[in-house]
């Protein structure tokens, strides 16, 4: 079988990640035109919170299936065990 043309052998001896010199980033500019672009500064404590709750949405989410799980089984058990004769074959000695 013939390799693709569009896979290309990455040797696992070559460095595939460049160095640190290699990929500085320039200086920061604070030219006039630069400064009338820049965002404005957010605290970080701020930011963190406001970005938190779809993670704690999901939480709950997992949470509230995993307790209906849980309910539901317990349910269903108890009917079971109180009404054995109804809908279900009986087992005879």
């Amino acid at each position: 079988m013939e390799p693709r043309k569009s896979e290309a052998f990455v040797s696992p001896t070559e460095e595939t990640v460049p160095l640190e010199d290699a990929s500085r980033l320039p200086p920061p500019r604070f030219d006039e035109k630069s400064v009338q672009g820049a965002q404005p500064a957010v605290p970080i404590g701020l930011r963190a919170r406001t970005r938190s709750w779809p993670a704690t949405l999901v939480v709950l989410c997992v949470l509230g299936g995993v307790a209906g799980g849980l309910l539901g089984g317990l349910a269903l058990s108890y009917f079971q065990r109180r009404a054995p004769g109804r809908g279900g074959a009986e087992i005879s000695k």
